[in-house]
């Protein structure tokens, strides 16, 4: 394929021992066309030709060969919406997308060079040296409004208009180079490469060209930001204009004033700034010198991202390509694509490692099980494909679980005559509930087990008292996902997940990309889904009692009783610690006194007086005269 300022051209070649054209396709550019991009010209040549020879592409496999990124490009799903379109409607025909070698057929050259020579001649692009990129900029700071104006030409000629609004103190010349940094980002968020910056501030441009000294720590921190927002162009200039040259930017910065032409404040756009440029320096995580190579399954997924390179072993290759759509590369980083989650960091072997050793005994951690340990990491936004086998290996060699494998009831300390005593005291009424094997507090005790087993090995770990270890063990249970609801009792709480320390060894990609004021916009819209999300836990919940229920009763038969009926009652559960190997098994008769939900019972002696507790049908069993 070849493309020009105002055509495109391609043939399909069929491949044997030497190259044979077959068929030839043309298309002349016009209108909106023209105006598209080098890489997207490439992909309508592709497109065009795909919808005149579609027999041809499905029939047959296809390689496409072209020195542009085109493969990483059309599977990217960030790409602009036609380039998304294309993408989709390619997808049908399976095309493999190859660099292209040199050209052997001798009429497959002379179209290379036909289609070429023209655009040779006259194309420019955005590395050429005379499309820069112009910026004008302003700022103004009063005891009423501090703000910052922007204009900024293309090489085309249009005119980007932008006001910044600053909801901090500045001085003057603060206000002006927060204009010039705001103007620099938004030429690069646009793909400027060659930006000629022009301001009426002689102390800015003195600064930056050294001819001006830098005094003072604020002036001297902006300058750094601004040297540094300059190293992601290719080139640029910085001139001092007169204040009226400048005039369009001035009225920017003071647009919240009032006063400005219509027209002009119709077309800007407005951006409110809360805190100042110097705040948000980027500083640098401090890693080893040594970059640890991929591991094959990373490498060979950002290798058909990339290259569109494939194994050589074709089951490998299938499975690369079919699983390829749910993988994302952002710079060198690669992420897969969760089920309706955060994207997930793909993990290297030694960043696994670390983020399961914090996850499971660091600070905020209560030495979970390894399904449990696997869901919160995912949650957290990692993954690798061997979560869950590594996070058994771990449990499993966790010295401290092996030691609290076996796991204590509680049993009945809130069941003596001092707490009751206490309850009594302070007017708390105390509603005991059924003996053994509970199930009308089933969700109160099992909170109680994984807060109880949580502590018990902190407190073999670190060796302190209980107390000062309560507050990690209630962070781990409540960033921890409940297989009941699917959610984690902070996120319910909150409407949002919670931050944890794995993130700061290992950041993911919510907090690479975190800003201040779009999180707090998307916090405060997430609030209004909460309660949506706490029906659906809520439904989640009732589907999971159910579904135990149905197993347990699938594998106990039920035993009911009818008001009146005479029972014995389990001694083992009653008094368990008392009449030795010798003694009854059951002991009673007494009388059902009231029934407190299907199978469970409160009961009464034969002379009337009522029992203290709620029993379980499992431990009656029913007494004949």
């Amino acid at each position: 394929m070849a493309v020009s300022e105002r055509a495109l051209s391609s043939v399909l070649v069929r491949e044997e021992r030497t190259q044979h054209p077959v068929y030839y396709v043309s298309k002349l550019l016009r209108g909106a066309e023209t105006r598209y991009t080098p890489l997207e010209k490439m992909a309508y040549a592709l497109v065009t030709t795909a919808r005149k020879l579609v027999p041809y592409f499905q029939a047959h496999p296809k390689e496409v060969l072209t020195d542009q990124p085109l493969a990483g490009i059309l599977r990217n799903p960030m790409s602009s919406g036609r380039m998304m379109k294309w993408a989709i409607e390619l997808t049908q025909y399976g095309i493999e997308y190859r660099p292209r070698p040199s050209i052997k057929a001798q009429a497959l050259a002379d179209f290379i060079v036909e289609c070429t020579t023209q655009d040779r001649r006259g194309k420019t692009n955005n590395d050429a040296p005379d499309e820069w990129w112009e910026l004008n900029a302003d700022g103004a700071a009063s005891a009423k409004h501090c703000g910052g104006g922007i204009m900024l030409t293309t090489p085309e000629g249009f005119k980007v208009y932008y006001s910044l609004e600053y909801q901090f103190k500045v001085s003057n010349n603060e206000a002006e180079y927060e204009a010039v940094i705001g103007g620099i980002r938004l030429a690069v968020a646009l793909g400027a490469r060659n930006l000629r910056i022009k301001t009426d501030s002689r102390l800015v441009v003195g600064q930056m060209k050294g001819t001006f000294e830098t005094r003072g720590e604020n002036l001297k921190m902006y300058k750094d930001v601004t040297e540094g927002l300059l190293e992601k162009l290719k080139a640029h200039e910085i001139q001092h204009v007169p204040r009226t040259e400048n005039v369009e930017a001035d009225l920017m910065s003071k647009i919240s004033l009032g006063g400005v032409p219509r027209h002009l404040s119709q077309v800007c756009r407005k951006e409110i700034i809360y805190a100042p440029s110097t705040e948000s320096l980027v500083v640098a995580s401090v890693t080893s010198t040594g970059v640890p190579p991929l591991p094959k399954w990373m490498e060979e997924f950002t290798n058909y991202i990339t290259k569109g390179e494939l194994p050589l072993d074709p089951t490998q290759a299938a499975k690369i390509k079919r699983r390829a759509p749910a993988y994302r590369l952002e710079g060198s980083q690669l992420y897969k694509k969760s089920f309706g989650g955060p994207l997930l960091k793909c993990l290297q072997p030694s960043e696994a490692e670390q983020v399961i050793e914090e996850a499971h005994k660091g600070i905020c951690a209560a030495h979970q099980g390894a399904n449990t340990l696997a869901r919160k990491l995912l949650i957290q936004g990692y993954y690798w494909p061997n979560t869950v086998h590594d996070c058994i290996q771990k449990v499993q060699n966790c010295h401290t679980c092996q030691k609290f494998a076996e796991k204590q009831d509680n049993r009945r300390q809130f069941d003596s005559k001092d707490f009751s005593e206490f309850c009594k005291n302070y007017g708390i009424q105390h509603t005991k509930v059924s003996v053994a094997y509970p199930q009308a507090n089933g969700l109160v005790e099992n909170a109680n087990r994984t807060i109880m087993d949580g502590l018990k090995k902190r407190i073999e770990e670190e060796r302190g008292a209980w107390v000062d270890q309560l507050d990690y063990i209630l962070w781990a249970y409540r960033t921890t996902p409940r297989r009941a609801t699917g959610e984690t009792p902070f996120s319910l709480t909150n409407g949002f997940e919670a931050k944890v320390p794995i993130e700061v060894l290992s950041p993911t990609d919510r907090t690479l990309h975190y800003e201040d004021q779009a999180n707090e916009q998307m916090m405060q819209l997430e609030k209004n889904f909460l309660e949506e999300r706490r029906d659906v836990a809520q439904c989640r919940m009732v589907e999971y009692q159910r579904a135990v229920k149905k197993y347990h009763d699938a594998r106990v038969k039920p035993k009911y009783c009818d008001l009146g009926d005479l029972v014995l009652r389990d001694r083992q559960a009653s008094q368990p610690n008392q009449g030795g190997k010798v003694a009854k098994n059951w002991e009673g008769p007494y009388r059902i006194a009231a029934i407190a939900r299907p199978g469970t019972y409160k009961l009464k002696t034969m002379e009337g007086k009522a029992i203290d507790r709620i029993w379980n049908s499992s431990r009656l069993k029913k007494f004949y005269q």
